[in-house]
């Protein structure tokens, strides 16, 4: 999660408890749970981030259009 994010927690009269935060994120964790529904993709996002973490990688340079 971005550090910069601001989020602002909302209780009612009630003690309902309701979170404000950007569209913009919002819409990056409706994309994050998407991404994780699915078993197959899940588990290949998390195998990549391990990874990753483990520097276990190639490096690769992207050519310019």
């Amino acid at each position: 999660m971005d550090k910069n994010v601001e989020e602002y927690l909302i209780t009612t009269k009630n003690n309902t408890k309701a979170m404000l935060i950007s569209a913009d994120e919002y819409h990056s964790m409706k994309e994050t749970l998407y991404l994780l529904t699915s078993t197959s993709n899940r588990e290949r996002l998390l195998n990549s981030v391990a990874q990753i973490e483990a520097r276990k990688f190639d490096a690769k340079e992207l050519l310019d259009k």
